[in-house]
């Protein structure tokens, strides 16, 4: 459907959707994958969770997908996980994530060759 025909339907959709919660819609439209006139071929449908819902889900706690990481920048960090484990290889979080420009003077030494003195002379006059 082009967009123009989806705009033209959207206010009687959002007319009929907002008579229901949204976990009224999410019932119905499970309900209707499973039961509908095309139950065997429509797409699988589930609700969105919100991010605190997994992180209370028995399924992924049970597995061990959520678990604090304790950051050198950030401190302790509840992280997802892999959700697959293998015996040979251990899950490990080597960092969650670095702010912006953590990796610049090592970059700036290793793949452009600046000295430190380069890089102090860069620093002094507020190039980076």
């Amino acid at each position: 459907m082009r967009k123009d025909e989806q705009l033209k339907w959207a206010p009687k959709v959002f007319a009929e959707t907002r008579k229901y919660t949204n976990d009224e819609l999410v019932a119905m439209s499970i309900e209707y994958s499973q039961k509908g006139r095309l139950a065997p071929i429509t797409p699988v449908v589930a609700p969105v969770c919100s991010p605190e819902e997994p992180m209370k889900d028995a399924n992924w706690l049970d597995r061990g997908m959520f678990t604090p990481v304790k950051d050198p920048i950030y401190g302790e960090v509840v992280v997802a996980q892999a959700q697959h484990k293998m015996t040979e290889t251990p899950l490990r979080t080597k960092w969650i994530c670095q702010p912006v420009g953590h990796d610049n003077e090592s970059i700036y030494k290793e793949y452009m060759d600046f000295s430190p003195a380069r890089l102090s002379e860069l620093k002094k006059s507020g190039i980076i």
